[in-house]
């Protein structure tokens, strides 16, 4: 149960990370490009 926890958090973490990529860039991605900025944070 804690490690299904974990995962989700550690997913929203790099949810967060993405939308803050996504804000600094102003709105500037593609949503492939989100897609590869995402792809990049996971591996």
């Amino acid at each position: 149960m804690l490690e299904i926890r974990l995962a989700k958090w550690q997913m929203t973490q790099k949810h967060d990370r993405l939308l803050h990529i996504q804000r600094t860039s102003g709105y500037n991605y593609t949503k492939r490009g989100i897609q590869a900025e995402f792809l990049k944070i996971l591996s």
